[in-house]
């Protein structure tokens, strides 16, 4: 928590998480039960939505329960029960990369958006999906000028652009607020950063926690 230049109190992290769990929070609450299990119940809607995308990508159950299991043995399962937003921004991430590939751009781009509302540099998918996008439906049997113009049309085209937008406008929301509240970009960076302690064990903190 840090004092914004009005003297209120904000939380420094990004709030998609957050914002997410306030309504079942509050129905948790007046209902007498544990409120916190409101962030489980956002790590479980996310990894539901994350089973409809890939059903939407391979075609049936099957596999796409398949491809659930093996997202859980990556680490889906470590993170589940926990009261943090990796299960959330994993599982956003990995539905916005299936429905991008099936044509449904512009909710895969709100879905980055979203999650890199919480995670900022899962903003840089926006520019990525297109180009998974490309190599997926890459053409042997076409020339390389027709290739390269296909990719040209997946990054520039009116329904890409426009996606893009939406996805960079709901995550730009979070900058304004701290641009508004700390006359900061992200506070984080600002007060909690230290270059020190960045390295390789860090990096893989950040996809598993300990097994205990």
């Amino acid at each position: 928590v840090s004092q914004s230049r009005y003297r209120q109190y904000f939380a420094i992290h990004f709030f998609a998480y957050s914002a997410l769990a306030a309504l079942p929070f509050k129905l948790f609450e007046m209902g007498g039960v544990n409120p916190l299990k409101a962030f489980l119940l956002v790590n479980l809607l996310s990894v539901c939505l994350l089973a409809w995308s890939a059903k939407v990508f391979f075609g049936d159950w099957i596999k796409a329960s398949a491809c659930i299991i093996v997202w859980m043995l990556c680490g889906g399962l470590n993170y589940l029960y926990w009261l943090g937003p990796e299960v959330m921004c994993a599982a956003f991430l990995t539905a916005a990369t299936f429905l991008y590939l099936c044509e449904r751009r512009i909710f895969a781009s709100c879905l980055v958006g979203f999650a890199a509302l919480q995670n900022p540099p899962i903003v840089f998918a926006l520019g990525f999906l297109p180009l998974l996008k490309w190599v997926v439906d890459y053409r042997v049997d076409q020339s390389i000028f027709n290739n390269l113009r296909t990719l040209f049309r997946l990054a520039f085209g009116p329904i890409t652009i426009v996606a893009a937008l939406l996805g960079a406008a709901i995550f730009s929301s979070a900058v304004l607020f701290n641009l508004w509240a700390f006359e900061t970009p992200n506070i984080i960076m600002k007060i909690a950063t230290i270059p020190s302690l960045m390295g390789g064990v860090r990096l893989f903190s950040f996809f598993y926690r300990d097994w205990e």
